[in-house]
């Protein structure tokens, strides 16, 4: 066992020494999967639809985008510098499972009798 993997170990095993009997117990479960985070592990339920009224936040951006569309609003851009070959296909797949995964990467806030509203696209696939 290297230095490292030994070092961590003791600093594990200490910060175990030092829970109380009731924490110890709920480490032991949840070791075992049966604390309160394994039995709620089950996913997130969906949303019953797709189409909703849009948040004060969502509104706020709609409306700074009604003024001026040209101008996108809290969008953050970064540069990374990657060295080696780009696995392009795992990188297209990953990119989409976050889309999947996540309504948010899939509403829009189209305008519906009037009225903004969000719209979440059942599925979105995003090619690179």
């Amino acid at each position: 066992m290297s230095n490292e993997v030994h070092k961590e170990l003791s600093n594990h095993q200490e910060r175990i020494s030092r829970l109380t009997p009731a924490q110890r117990e709920m480490l032991e479960k949840r070791l075992r999967g049966q604390g309160p985070r394994s039995e709620s592990k089950s996913a997130i339920k969906r949303r019953p639809t797709l189409d909703y009224p849009i948040t004060a936040e969502q509104e706020h951006l709609w409306l700074l985008h009604q003024m001026d569309p040209n101008v996108h609003y809290f969008n953050h851009s970064h540069a990374y510098r990657l060295k080696g070959d780009l696995n392009i296909a795992a990188l297209e797949r990953t990119i989409n499972e976050m889309v999947r995964r996540h309504e948010n990467f899939r509403t829009s806030l189209p305008e519906i009798d009037g009225k903004p509203r969000a719209v979440v696209a059942p599925q979105l696939q995003i090619p690179l």
